[in-house]
């Protein structure tokens, strides 16, 4: 669908979410444009189903930057009722902060290590 600064957005195959495919370390502003550009895309096509592809990549961020960007996500008025995967690298806890931070928020946010858990998820 769309490739930018580090970040590729499709829909998924069935159509039922908008898949975000960073290839680059997460930093608040790059996850907030890519939060807004994926929500942009949701929207067009009346779905409430996000799931970031986090998993080629770490975080090198400090954590008040992590609440900084739920912040900035906070500002884009998403809809709470949005399903949102995170797909992380097995073993990660990298984005563990990130996750309690945006479930605080009233997000409706998991993170995953499998991929069939993650779509399960989301399908739910």
């Amino acid at each position: 669908m769309s490739t930018q600064e580090g970040t590729t957005l499709s829909l998924s195959q069935d159509g039922q979410w908008v898949e975000v495919k960073m290839r680059e370390n997460a930093r608040p502003d790059r996850c907030s444009l890519a939060y807004s550009r994926a929500v942009s895309v949701a929207r067009e096509h009346h779905i409430k189903r996000l799931l970031f592809d986090l998993s080629s990549i770490g975080r090198d961020d400090t954590q008040a930057e992590q609440f900084k960007a739920v912040q900035q996500i906070n500002q884009t008025g998403l809809d709470k009722s949005y399903r949102v995967a995170g797909l992380i690298a097995s073993g990660s806890t990298d984005h563990d902060f990130l996750c309690m931070a945006m479930q605080d928020a009233g997000y409706n946010v998991q993170f995953f290590a499998n991929r069939g858990n993650a779509e399960e998820w989301l399908r739910g």
